[in-house]
């Protein structure tokens, strides 16, 4: 078990079962992609300094987490009505690279970075991730992009960082002198925060206790739903959201928001209704809806599995806004759900 499904499994079983049980990959936000390419930055350049004890220039490293993020945006990506345009996100991703450049790069210098760990533990699950960075002065990091500042409490609580201070042991031989939150908060001026703590064999001690406590549960098949009321029970945050078992639903609400080849920047929206009940999924498969632009495509039988017909509309089957949800997948549409009460 890997830190972030620890962290899934914890925030909602659901989400958990149909991610890593059932296998229904959905593809990232922007927000994740923005994250992506920052990362993608930092590995570069914290690679070649373990030897050259040199960071890149600043330039370079933004134009390496730039591409980073051009290359996760070409492999799909979901945008909800609140999110915002690549464009402007790219645009983000270059001036929190440049921050990290300047700040955060000079005061480390790397050990390990994106090192492959894993943790034996006395339960039915072992521990597999990979540790951020650590330095030579024995601290552990955790490089994160966010929209707002984390909290002192988030950084000693962090069941992640309790993993890289384990894992440092388990490399080292010795305790992490510290662990850290270096977070890069997007601002208007982007922002630096960084949040310093420890941990020791308690910590370690409840985080087995936690992954044994998951594994239980994952192997009994109980996978409670997030709390309703949750942050991330919405359908900006969960991509599961509005197929959710556990979420009255009552409209979907489909946004073709490419707009590039109608020459219009405004999404097109419109809305679908719920797939009837079948016996099984094949029986879903076999019996798509006739209304369907595309229902011969591979990628609509896929959609109809996960729920939904797309009703055709006055348009003809040709027009933009019959396009169902499997053509997230092509090049020039990107689609994304919305659920009203």
């Amino acid at each position: 078990m890997s830190p972030s499904q620890l962290d899934m499994m914890s925030r909602c079983g659901e989400a958990y079962r149909r991610r890593y049980i059932e296998g229904q990959r959905i593809p990232p936000g922007i927000a994740m992609l923005s994250g992506t390419g920052v990362h993608a930055g930092a590995e570069v350049n914290f690679r070649q300094k373990i030897d050259t004890h040199v960071d890149l220039p600043a330039e370079d490293i933004v134009d390496a987490s730039v591409d980073g993020f051009d290359r996760a945006l070409s492999r799909g990506y979901e945008r909800g009505p609140e999110d915002e345009h690549p464009d402007v996100a790219r645009d983000g991703v270059a001036e929190m690279a440049r921050l990290y450049a300047e700040e955060v790069a000079p005061e480390y210098q790397p050990r390990f970075v994106e090192q492959m760990v894993r943790i034996e533990l006395p339960g039915s699950h072992d521990m597999l991730g990979v540790l951020d960075m650590a330095d030579d002065a024995g601290r552990v990091v955790d490089l994160k992009t966010s929209g707002k500042a984390k909290s002192q409490a988030e950084a000693d609580a962090s069941p992640q960082l309790t993993f890289y201070a384990a894992a440092h042991k388990v490399l080292t031989g010795n305790l992490a002198e510290t662990v850290r939150l270096e977070v890069l908060v997007k601002n208007k001026t982007p922002k630096r925060v960084m949040l310093e703590s420890t941990r020791g064999p308690a910590d370690f001690a409840a985080l087995a206790n936690r992954i044994n406590t998951a594994s239980a549960a994952i192997e009994a098949g109980v996978f409670l739903p997030a709390d309703p009321s949750s942050w991330m029970c919405s359908p900006r945050w969960c991509g599961y959201y509005s197929t959710c078992r556990y979420v009255a639903q009552r409209e979907r609400v489909f946004v073709d928001l490419a707009g590039s080849d109608t020459g219009s920047a405004q999404p097109i929206v419109r809305a679908a209704t719920r797939a009837k009940s079948y016996a099984s999924p094949l029986a879903r498969m076999l019996d798509m809806d006739p209304h369907c632009a595309m229902c011969r495509c591979e990628l609509s039988k896929r959609t109809a599995l996960l729920g939904f017909i797309v009703p055709l509309s006055a348009g003809g089957a040709n027009s933009p806004e019959n396009y169902c949800l499997s053509c997230r997948a092509c090049a020039s549409r990107r689609l994304t759900t919305k659920s009203s009460e």
